[in-house]
């Protein structure tokens, strides 16, 4: 599970597909989150990476959580890593580059259709965020039904005033007119 606290951006939607395409779990997380908000959402998802800038995670992410030595914290250009029980700050490139490995598991099964895709948090008031478990059949079923609905046969564009992180934002601004 990776949670993804991006803005709108090309690397909201690219890190959306590297996370699928590496057989993880997508966990988007608004902008707007409080730090109680994602303390509640670490601890339900338990993730392995959190992808954010710096901005968001300077104001709302519980290091306290995150640092058990085994995650990693995207910093827009920078990597916050525990490495051998210490904190290091590294370059991106770098981690890329191979100077310091994050470990892929070496059981991963195939990816399937019905495998979980994504865990999507809404607010309904409740005091705390509820998730909802999306595979590729639900995707898939919710770009044929926005195409349908909308009569959706050719290029347009679209504009998303909501973030992301919205299924509606997700499957009606960005999966529909990619597919």
């Amino acid at each position: 599970r990776v949670i993804l606290a991006l803005p709108n951006s090309i690397d909201w939607i690219v890190s959306f597909f590297a996370i699928l395409q590496s057989g993880g779990v997508v966990v988007p997380v608004l902008q707007s989150a409080t730090s109680s908000e994602l303390k509640w959402i670490i601890n339900k998802t338990k993730p392995t990476l959190f992808i954010g800038e710096g901005s968001f995670l300077n104001k709302s992410l519980p290091f306290d959580l995150m640092d058990d030595g085994e995650r990693v914290v995207v910093l827009s250009k920078k990597v916050l890593m525990r490495v051998n029980g210490t904190r290091r700050i590294n370059n991106l490139c770098d981690l890329i580059h191979g100077e310091h490995q994050i470990s892929r598991s070496k059981d991963r099964h195939e990816v399937t259709a019905s495998d979980i895709a994504t865990i999507n948090f809404t607010y309904r008031g409740y005091g705390y965020p509820l998730g909802a478990m999306f595979n590729d059949d639900n995707y898939i079923a919710g770009i044929k039904a926005y195409s349908y609905t909308g009569n959706i046969d050719c290029p347009l564009r679209f504009l998303a005033n909501l973030p992301f992180g919205y299924m509606y934002t997700l499957v009606g601004c960005v999966l529909v007119p990619l597919a």
